[in-house]
């Protein structure tokens, strides 16, 4: 495939994640050319010629199994040419899904919350994705090099219980009724602040209306 054809590939795949994990297609997109080069070096088994689909190099056994393939590390300082497992999936949407469980850890938050493609790039170096400080600027100038943002998801937004719990986000309807009950309240600013831990203080006033209302 050239580099259209491999874009062409998993873009659907991107998309249906995007309007799933709220990540920019575009963004995860470039991930995926950059790190294999536009498809050229996705793991391949080295004696049955097995194709692994995995974008992001992905050790282990995957849904698939698992190809073997000749990589490297650096041991005491020198680089050692050995065989290793590599994930393989049975297609693309199986290893972007797989990408997308790593970016759901807190630390990647921001970039989830990013309002942009170029923003969501930029969070990727901060949170510690890649070490390469030019990563933002590569993925960056992809998305503008085949205009990728065409394949991002532009939803209508559904009104939620607060301003930053969207009427379709998994938890929606359980912030809705915890509201309507006088249990739960968010923040003057109208947030609910849903990714940021409870604090003993917070748990304990939750508990005291619970109790008032005859709940507990």
């Amino acid at each position: 495939m050239d580099q259209k054809e491999f874009i062409a590939a998993i873009a659907p795949g991107a998309q249906e994640l995007q309007k799933e994990f709220g990540i920019f297609a575009s963004t995860t997109i470039a991930q995926a050319c950059l790190e294999t080069g536009y498809g050229k070096f996705l793991p391949v088994d080295k004696n049955t010629d097995k194709k692994s689909f995995n974008l992001f190099g992905v050790k282990g056994t995957g849904p698939a199994g698992s190809v073997v393939c000749k990589t490297w590390e650096v041991y005491n300082g020198q680089k050692v040419t050995i065989d290793a497992n590599f994930r393989a999936y049975n297609g693309y949407v199986e290893s972007l899904r797989d990408h997308h469980k790593v970016l759901m850890a807190n630390r990647y938050i921001p970039v989830r919350q990013a309002t942009t493609p170029e923003e969501a790039c930029k969070q990727l170096q901060k949170c510690g994705y890649a070490t390469d400080p030019a990563y933002p600027e590569k993925l960056i100038s992809i998305i503008n090099q085949f205009d990728l943002k065409q394949y991002d998801v532009v939803p209508a937004p559904i009104p939620g219980p607060f301003t930053d719990v969207a009427g379709d986000r998994w938890s929606a309807g359980h912030i809705q009724r915890c509201k309507d009950g006088g249990w739960m309240a968010g923040f003057e600013d109208g947030t609910f602040r849903p990714d940021q831990p409870m604090t003993r203080e917070q748990m304990a006033v939750i508990l005291a209306r619970l109790m008032d209302k005859g709940v507990i």
